[in-house]
């Protein structure tokens, strides 16, 4: 049963991942394992282990996208949030990670939590937090 709504929620994943990715990627559940469909290498298909850091946001983002759609039944989503831990993201993959959130935010608003100044940088709108210490509690900046 599990198998069926993991293949019914890939079928969206793939569409936003296609999207996400500037038609590049699509996403395939067969066998019980993911696997991108990768259109800069003949449209094979590849283990998603073989997945760059900017690959594996842009195809975890898609199957929490299609994740949220499904629970949310039809219901419009006005607003998702995302703490992801992006420092391990290289420049090549942050500059993925924007892309993809900013064509993302076309649809939603997109909350995102980020220790990762070249990231936040490019953020229009940011609320940066200072972390509490003896002296005072956290405060917004």
């Amino acid at each position: 049963m599990a198998e069926e709504y993991i293949k019914e929620f890939t079928v969206t994943a793939s569409n936003v991942l296609n999207r996400l990715s500037g038609g590049n990627y699509t996403l395939v559940y067969e066998n019980n394992e993911f696997k991108i469909r990768d259109f800069l290498n003949e449209n094979k298909e590849r283990k998603v282990k073989t997945l760059s850091g900017g690959e594996t946001f842009l195809a975890s983002l898609s199957i929490a996208v299609a994740i949220i759609r499904y629970i949310s039944a039809g219901k419009s989503i006005e607003f998702f949030f995302l703490d992801e831990g992006f420092g391990t993201l290289h420049e090549e993959a942050v500059e993925t990670v924007v892309n993809a959130l900013r064509e993302l935010s076309k649809d939603v608003t997109v909350g995102l939590i980020s220790h990762v100044d070249d990231l936040t940088s490019r953020i229009p709108n940011h609320i940066r937090v200072i972390h509490a210490n003896d002296s005072h509690g956290s405060l917004i900046d």
